[in-house]
């Protein structure tokens, strides 16, 4: 007995030397670190490592630089997963003035299918983004046209920084400035996650009856960190709208090549200020005599607050040089802004954004200095009920003169307003199912008395189907 009870006495004494000696080691390992610890911590600062999935060290900042294309979230962040949802919409709606002339009351039902793909490996990352199908017109003449949104990101991430590529392809009947046929308020089509606007996002506003038309826009975005402080951008981008069909009044392709690089700085956790240029140079296919440059320098500050709110606020000169067949080539001197306040309360959340650039002219001018406002407000009515409301303004001038004959003659000048605004109601049906309803007001205006829009009064109903996610990892 006595020897059984001093073998347990010494098994128990080496257990707990052995304890001590794991505690010791983990207590010298770096946070993070799963090997052997080294013998010595590094005593200068690393850069910090960009978006990716090794564990990174505390960040100065959560949002990505300001001057790159990805804008920060007010969404919660949750657990990175491989996963695909599918859908479908039906949506019945009615529409009063539709088309040029005015045709009356005309009832558009719509059936639209989704897919959302999110596929995450240790350093890559891509998303995927479809909505489309088929409008079907009854009533002014009824006809079948199609509508398909898709967007797709490839990332990839390094230590010190990550590149990014976009592709945004759109098939529309109208401009996607408030086109509410994509399931929602103002829908415009693909889900945000890629981030399809801004940047030579080829965005089209206002319309001049039911001419469909076709828009890619391509970007690659890069950063790189030279410190944990301050990064370096760079983006190219390349977009064309094409319009099918029979020509009308206003169908004018379009391409741009567009560029940007910046430098962004972090003041604090909360603050970041930056300094960029961008470059873009817009081309009509039917009138090649007409082009126009534009360059812009602006200066930018951000302010973020993970979860809550965002604020970005920029602006500097912008130089537009117009290139005329027969004209001497002119620069104009004017100013380039943007500002975006997206605000989330505990219990709703209210977006703001300004634009002050130049555009193609969305197939209706050889050319656009524009500037374009839009707000929105979402809020929880009830545990099934949620509200939002929609609106928005843009206002055009024409910065070439379109030609007297020959191709690219349906182009106006002058100027020209489109706006909308309107709300709607969504209420979740079960797991699975939600019913939205949704009313908008449109209208146009130009300053060239022979074209005329009617405004316009849309109201529909859409039943959605979400099945749950399936998990791909």
């Amino acid at each position: 007995m006595m020897r059984m009870t001093a073998m347990r006495k010494q098994s128990r004494i080496a257990l707990l030397g052995a304890l001590l000696l794991g505690a010791r080691a983990w207590g010298q390992q770096d946070p993070g670190q799963t090997s052997a610890p080294t013998a010595t911590a590094p005593t200068t600062p690393t850069p910090a490592p960009a978006f990716g999935q090794e564990p990174p060290p505390p960040q100065v900042t959560v949002a990505p630089p300001v001057t790159s294309l990805d804008e920060a979230s007010l969404e919660p962040a949750i657990t990175p997963r491989s996963y695909l949802q599918p859908g479908v919409h039906v949506t019945e709606s009615i529409n009063s003035n539709f088309g040029n002339s005015g045709s009356g009351v005309v009832g558009i039902t719509r059936l639209l299918g989704s897919l959302d793909l999110t596929r995450i490996w240790s350093r890559y990352t891509f998303l995927a983004d479809y909505i489309g199908g088929a409008s079907i017109y009854r009533g002014g003449g009824n006809s079948v046209s199609q509508i398909h949104g898709l967007a797709a990101a490839q990332r990839y991430a390094w230590r010190t920084g990550q590149v990014q590529i976009n592709d945004c392809l759109t098939y529309l009947p109208e401009g996607a400035f408030g086109f509410s046929g994509f399931n929602g308020a103002g829908g415009g089509g693909v889900s945000g996650r890629v981030g399809c606007g801004g940047f030579g996002g080829g965005g089209t506003f206002g319309t001049i009856g039911n001419q469909s038309r076709l828009t890619n826009a391509t970007s690659v975005d890069l950063r790189e960190s030279l410190s944990p402080r301050s990064s370096i951008t760079a983006a190219g981008n390349y977009t064309f709208t094409t319009f099918i069909g029979p020509s009308g009044a206003g169908t004018v392709d379009s391409r741009q090549e567009s560029g940007q690089v910046g430098y962004s700085h972090v003041l604090n956790h909360f603050d970041q200020v930056g300094l960029q240029y961008g470059y873009d140079h817009f081309e009509f296919p039917s009138v090649l005599a007409r082009s126009v440059d534009s360059q812009t320098v602006q200066a930018l500050y951000e302010h973020a607050i993970s979860g809550r709110m965002y604020l970005i606020l920029g602006a500097g000169p912008q130089f537009v040089t117009l290139h005329q067949a027969g004209l001497p080539t002119t620069t104009n001197l004017s100013v380039a802004a943007r500002g975006i306040l997206r605000y989330k309360f505990p219990r709703s959340s209210i977006s703001l954004s300004y634009i002050r650039h130049t555009t193609a002219g969305s197939g209706i001018q050889l050319g656009s200095q524009t500037d374009e406002a839009r707000a929105n407000f979402a809020k929880p009515l009830t545990r099934l009920w949620t509200g939002s409301l929609d609106t928005g303004y843009s206002h055009h001038n024409a910065l070439l003169t379109p030609p007297t004959s020959g191709g690219g003659s349906n182009a106006l000048g002058g100027s020209y307003q489109a706006g909308f605004g309107g709300g709607g109601l969504t209420r979740r049906i079960g797991r699975f199912f939600s019913l939205q309803m949704h009313y908008q007001y449109t209208y146009q205006f130009f300053s060239n008395s022979q074209v005329r829009s009617p405004d316009r009064h849309i109201g529909d109903i859409t039943l959605s189907w979400h099945p749950a996610p399936i998990r791909l990892d």
